[in-house]
């Protein structure tokens, strides 16, 4: 059986990297855009807006966010497998560009976006709760 080439898997997995790191913040510019305009919706002098469409359209932050968190968990978890098995070829090919990086603490990337995520999803239940 054969394995095939492992230089030839090697740089499809790095393009895989690459593209899984873009399309995490290319979902985060979409959340970021569709976030204020919700915002805007809801908190903007201009817009006149009943108290139930201002009320549905919290409902609907607190859905995109949840939706666009969960998205962002996927695509790391895509990204981390298309890392790991890099690990394991760079073994193979006497590599060490993935092997090598450093070790991650608790100040992650990964977390700030948690976090960024969280502080809007929290920001959607405060306006639910506490309408102004």
């Amino acid at each position: 059986m054969s394995l095939g080439n492992p230089q030839d898997e090697y740089t499809d997995v790095s393009e895989s990297i690459r593209h899984w790191q873009n399309m995490r913040f290319a979902q985060l510019t979409v959340f970021i855009a569709l976030t204020a305009g919700m915002f805007a919706a809801v908190y903007h002098k201009d817009f006149d807006t009943s108290e139930l469409t201002k009320l549905l359209t919290k409902f609907a932050g607190l859905g995109v966010c949840a939706m666009f968190w969960l998205m962002d968990e996927r695509v790391v978890e895509y990204w981390r497998s298309a890392r790991n098995r890099a690990i394991v070829l760079e073994t193979t090919l006497g590599y060490a560009q993935y092997s090598s990086t450093p070790r991650r603490g608790r100040l992650t990337a990964g977390n700030a976006i948690r976090a960024f995520y969280l502080v809007h999803l929290l920001s959607w239940i405060a306006a639910i709760v506490f309408p102004r």
